[in-house]
């Protein structure tokens, strides 16, 4: 999931998609919440584990990206790699 801030005049769900599907990934769900008059929230649920491009993406054009959440199954596996690699590097 991706939280991201954008002003009402700048919103485009469809730029915003086009730059999901353009990073290999796709919107499975999207919720569009008003701020304050000048704001939106935008929070989008992607079937892509790997967001880091999809971030930089929209940081390139523009969009404030507020969260970021990822699967907790990634997140067990990147700290069984890097516990490995300490106790690799420790012998």
């Amino acid at each position: 999931m991706i939280e991201l801030e954008t002003s009402v005049f700048n919103f485009s769900l469809m730029e915003i998609s086009k730059i999901v599907e353009s990073e290999g990934a796709r919107i499975m769900h999207s919720d569009v919440q008003t701020i304050d008059a000048e704001n939106l929230l935008i929070t989008l649920k992607i079937n892509s584990n790997n967001l880091s491009g999809i971030i930089a993406a929209f940081e390139r054009y523009q969009y404030t990206v507020i969260q970021s959440y990822r699967d907790k199954e990634e997140e067990d596996s990147l700290k069984d790699r890097y516990d490995l690699l300490m106790k690799y590097l420790s012998i």
